[in-house]
């Protein structure tokens, strides 16, 4: 995990980041979403918490129009420069502080929202969560993940030991929460490989078997590998909630009557 000023993200495609399971666990989220929003012709598409905009550009087609919005100006300025070098018009970086914005939208024109790991770092999260639904089309989709309380490391009073996480999540908990926002659940799925290869990869560094430097420089840097390794292991499926760090959920707005 980097961290960079108040915020921590994890870049898939930054090279200096050894965490290889991390990093396609992440990439894979957004492949997900690519493909979700090619099969259902989703074209409007909010990235919310999007840091420096990897995921935002792994998204972008000719025929969509994606907006990243973040509460980092620095992430966002990074973003801004790649939009500059690649004379994108269709992407646009938005600075929104996700627990005390409004959204700049008008209602109900987003027709999918991201929101990976990102609920767990907010004191309000029903604030943020009221606000996508608003802007959301009706059947619009949510795709969002949380980590699952089950594998978040905990202080001797029960909260989490990550100083920038301030929610757990288990899967009741999440489900309920967007229910209780207006959301209807459509799926759960997880992504099992990622932390079952990451799990036995510490297992052979912690007891020593292998140097972690060494196993870290086995993995590849390469955008295609980390994508070609991101759709091998880490796109989320269905499989058992108990056996997965993120827990990955598919949402929609259902139709007013």
């Amino acid at each position: 995990m980097i961290i960079t000023t108040d915020v921590e993200y994890c870049n898939p495609f930054d090279a200096d980041s050894p965490y290889f399971w991390m990093k396609i666990e992440h990439c894979g989220r957004y492949i997900f979403a690519k493909k979700f929003a090619q099969k259902n012709n989703l074209r409007r598409i909010l990235d919310s918490a999007c840091a420096d905009g990897y995921g935002s550009f792994l998204m972008v087609e000719e025929n969509n129009m994606i907006y990243g919005i973040d509460i980092s100006k620095e992430l966002l300025d990074v973003a801004q420069q790649q939009v500059a070098a690649l004379r994108l018009t269709n992407v646009e970086f938005i600075v929104n502080n996700l627990e005390k914005d409004f959204l700049p939208f008008g209602g109900e024109e987003i027709e999918l929202v991201t929101c990976f790991e990102t609920l767990e770092h907010l004191s309000n999260p029903e604030f943020l969560l009221n606000n996508l639904y608003k802007v959301l089309a009706p059947e619009g989709y949510l795709l969002l993940s949380v980590p699952n309380e089950k594998y978040e490391p905990k202080t001797e009073d029960g909260k989490p030991r990550n100083v920038h996480h301030k929610q757990l999540f288990d899967k009741d908990k999440i489900c309920k929460l967007l229910i209780s926002e207006g959301f209807e659940i459509k799926k759960i799925l997880t992504q099992t490989y990622t932390n079952m290869f990451f799990n036995r990869e510490k297992y052979y560094i912690d007891n020593g078997l292998y140097d972690k430097d060494w196993v870290h420089s086995l993995y590849p840097n390469d955008k295609k590998a980390i994508e070609f390794f991101a759709q091998l292991f880490a796109l989320p499926q269905n499989g058992k909630i108990e056996d997965t760090y993120s827990i990955f959920i598919i949402a929609s707005k259902p139709v007013t009557k």
